[in-house]
């Protein structure tokens, strides 16, 4: 099995597990449909598909759960995540209640 193939499952595993414990802790929000995280090679960029409309705050954290980082989202904005090392990674929107796992490779 491709490397890319095991990484995408491994992340889809990872994002069912965090939105698992979510909404375990909190059974009165429903969990939205989560975009996707969409790569821009030519710019080194992430984009949201489909994008919010709205500014939203967001948390970054890797394959562990460790925070490495977080800020807000503005509205159809693209993500720079080229400072960080190949791996996985969830995004986690937390005043929508939505989780985007993110496989740098």
């Amino acid at each position: 099995m491709p490397a890319r193939s095991i990484l995408s499952i491994a992340c889809l595993l990872f994002a069912s597990f965090v939105l698992g414990q979510s909404g375990a802790a909190n059974k009165s929000k429903p969990v939205a449909a989560a975009p996707r995280a969409i790569y821009h090679a030519d710019e080194d960029l992430w984009t949201l598909d489909p994008p919010f409309a709205a500014d939203e705050p967001y948390v970054l954290q890797d394959r562990n759960g460790l925070v490495i980082g977080g800020a807000t989202l503005r509205a159809g904005a693209a993500i720079d995540l080229s400072g960080l090392p190949p791996g996985i990674y969830v995004m986690r929107f937390s005043r929508r209640n939505v989780v985007v796992p993110i496989t740098r490779e």
